[in-house]
């Protein structure tokens, strides 16, 4: 699968886009790429759990 041009690298090999709908994380592998699709339920659902955490600076 071809970079989309309104992807942003998130680092470690993440890339996200956003449709106005849904967001779209993609990792590049050899074997291909591993696409995840996140409505905003799901979206709004990730990142409440990733501020329960105690994160690194």
């Amino acid at each position: 699968m071809a970079d989309e041009p309104n992807e942003t690298y998130l680092g470690d090999g993440v890339y996200v886009s956003y449709d106005g709908w849904q967001f779209r994380l993609r990792v590049n592998r050899e074997a291909g790429d591993h696409v995840v699709y996140l409505d905003p339920v799901v979206a709004k659902a990730l990142l409440a759990y990733v501020k329960t955490k105690d994160l690194p600076e």
